[in-house]
């Protein structure tokens, strides 16, 4: 489960060119 925060997170990251996260470490 993603809470919206950390999604919110993320999605910041992913438009700092940061998309070098597997989805895998994320499963939590």
């Amino acid at each position: 489960m993603i809470e919206p925060a950390l999604e919110q997170v993320l999605a910041a990251l992913r438009e700092s060119g940061v998309e070098a996260i597997p989805r895998e470490a994320i499963h939590d």
